[in-house]
């Protein structure tokens, strides 16, 4: 798991360990990233999943961060990370602490050999910094069965389809596979022109880790309710989509 507290400088340059390629050396490029998502937490805080192939090639990865639109390539943007090893096969966390409220972001990552030899083609993903915190308008989604997708320390996120962070939680230990109760967070209809949350009606969109799940049946907001006393509660089966 690779974590960072925030973004360098502006683009430019690789790491310092990339040397030029010289004459007659493969020139063939890493296999680009798998996927990337990028899921809202705070409003200076992103979390980006990164999934990598095995490679030998790859020797490093270089996310970038822009603002408005996607970077194109290495060298458009900031530079998030540059991670001068092979991290490895599979989901890797990076977390980017220095976003701006209300700003949406856009993040690409190439990966690179050790001579500094760029795959051009990534997968991008973007993401609205949070602008203003939950209000205490609450429902219940309860997973009753989540088989062996979900357990005790994997992180959930409950999305809107605006992309607002409605909800947020770490299995406990004891709570066993799959037996799990997750806050989803209402909008406040008093406070016009402001997103704070979900609206009665809406689809939920839970993640696992980063991985995009499915819930049977459709988790759904319901009614807004009362401060601090949870307004519904929903039942589903939470499974894994990617």
């Amino acid at each position: 798991m690779l974590l960072v507290s925030g973004c360098g400088g502006g683009g430019g340059g690789g790491g310092g360990t990339l040397t030029q390629p010289v004459s007659g050396e493969d020139l063939t490029p890493p296999l680009a990233v798998k996927s990337i998502r990028a899921l809202p937490w705070s409003s200076m805080e992103v979390h980006i999943y990164m999934d990598l192939h095995s490679d030998q090639r790859l020797y490093g990865v270089k996310l970038m961060r822009k603002a408005g639109s996607a970077p194109v390539s290495h060298d458009d943007g900031s530079a998030l990370i540059v991670q001068d090893f092979n991290p490895g096969a599979g989901r890797h966390l990076i977390i980017d602490g220095s976003g701006s409220a209300g700003t949406r972001y856009y993040y690409s990552a190439f990966t690179y050999t050790q001579a500094g030899i760029y795959n051009t083609t990534q997968p991008n993903a973007d993401v609205l910094c949070q602008s203003y915190s939950p209000q205490p308008y609450y429902g219940i989604v309860q997973c009753l069965s989540g088989g062996s997708d979900t357990g005790p320390g994997n992180l959930l996120y409950a999305v809107d389809p605006t992309g607002i962070l409605c909800g947020i939680q770490t299995v406990a230990a004891d709570t066993g596979l799959g037996n799990f109760s997750l806050k989803c967070y209402h909008d406040d209809p008093d406070t016009a022109g402001l997103d704070e949350g979900g609206t009665a009606g809406e689809n939920i969109a839970i993640y696992v880790d980063g991985h995009k799940s499915s819930t049977v049946p459709q988790a759904v907001f319901g009614a807004k309710g009362v401060i601090g006393v949870p307004a519904w509660t929903q039942e589903v089966l939470l499974q894994l989509t990617d």
